[in-house]
């Protein structure tokens, strides 16, 4: 067994980072050892009270080309320290090995996550090291031109690629995303072999 297990993260905000915008839901899909999903989490986050909202006014009005994925994320959400604390039991509970966050691209939704552990429990269980798909499929093939842009399907082998619509999920739901992240890493690592 590797001394890592890696878990594909998504999440969904109301903005672009966290000093400025909420975090909405966490999807979350640990893998086993030869890249199948093993485990499933998701949680919805509550916003704090009106007057403290933190949203920005692009991410919500992108957010209404979008309402039934909104509205996914408004079912059923936890205080904040509780769904912060289910995720960490879940990684702590769930995963093998040491939790290895990994998301295309890892910037945002690793903002997001660490900020919010370390504001709401006092740690990150995934500790400081994430794994950024994108960066890391651009190294496999070898091709810096990913790394720049958002056709990054331009320049994806077949098979690679995989979206929440190419498996009949609806995009911009963070388990979908997470489901959908996690078969790109099952198709990249079973690659680089």
């Amino acid at each position: 067994m590797s001394e890592y297990s890696l878990v594909s993260v998504d999440i969904e905000t109301t903005g672009p980072s966290p000093s400025v915008s909420e975090m909405c839901s966490i999807g979350a899909v640990a893998l086993d050892e030869d890249y199948n999903r093993a485990e499933v989490f998701t949680v919805n986050l509550e916003f704090p009270p009106a007057a403290a909202h933190k949203w920005d006014n692009n991410t919500m009005e992108w957010w209404k080309q979008w309402p039934e994925q909104w509205e996914a994320h408004r079912y059923s959400p936890l205080p904040v320290v509780d769904a912060m604390q289910m995720f960490a039991d879940w990684l702590d509970e769930m995963v093998e090995g040491k939790p290895l966050f990994v998301a295309w691209p890892v910037g945002f939704d690793w903002g997001f996550v660490n900020d919010y552990f370390h504001d709401y429990l006092g740690r990150n269980p995934f500790g400081y090291s994430p794994l950024c798909l994108k960066n890391y499929a651009a190294g496999v093939l070898r091709n810096p031109a990913m790394l720049g842009g958002s056709r990054e399907e331009a320049f994806m082998p077949d098979g690679w690629l995989v979206t929440p619509e190419s498996i009949g999920l609806l995009p911009h739901i963070a388990i979908n995303d997470a489901i959908a992240q996690a078969m790109m890493i099952r198709n990249i690592m079973r690659y680089t072999g």
